[in-house]
């Protein structure tokens, strides 16, 4: 949940700055956000290593290296999927590339409606900023960076499945030695 959750308080933090025009959505903003989260994170580190140590248990990572090659995996194999046929015909697709264009072309938010230009998007575009905050911060054609997204979404979605599962089996696992014991 902690890449999700990441790329969620990113975007949050960029569109904040970006409704109240205090820095413009552009990929050294981008950069500079990374950096001071970066900071803030390496700050929570140090405060926590401050804890003692104790055992050393090596089940948690094992469990991030799954994790990490299952969100690999699903999106190398959605990149293929989504390669084999890379347009943008059917469903909402028209539409959501044309929120991440706008939004890739704004400074400030909320962006240019692609249908009626002098007025800002009325409409919910939160996911697309999303999208367009990886697309920025890769420097990618919006074209590619569009299907790399639907491929993100899915592997994101399979590793967050996979991870609650795991949780839940664990959970119950425990309650259920407790009542054994």
């Amino acid at each position: 949940f902690a890449k999700t959750l990441g790329i969620i308080l990113l975007s949050y933090f960029v569109f904040v700055l970006g409704i109240v025009k205090i820095l413009p959505f552009s990929r050294l903003t981008l950069i500079f956000s990374l950096c001071l989260f970066a900071i803030i994170n390496w700050f929570i580190y140090k405060h926590d290593k401050k804890l003692p140590p104790t055992n050393y248990n090596l089940q948690p990572i094992l469990m991030v290296i799954i994790e990490e090659s299952l969100f690999i995996f699903c999106l190398f194999f959605w990149t293929f999927i989504r390669s084999q046929e890379p347009s943008i015909h059917g469903l909402e697709k028209f539409m959501d590339f044309g929120f991440i264009n706008s939004l890739l072309r704004t400074n400030y938010f909320p962006p240019k409606d692609i249908w009626y230009s002098p007025e800002p998007i009325n409409y919910y575009y939160f996911g697309h900023l999303s999208g367009a905050l990886l697309i920025k911060l890769s420097n990618i054609k919006a074209s590619i960076g569009y299907n790399l997204i639907l491929a993100t979404i899915f592997a994101q979605g399979v590793t967050q499945v996979f991870s609650l599962i795991i949780n839940i089996i664990k959970r119950y696992n425990q309650k259920l030695s407790q009542f054994k014991a």
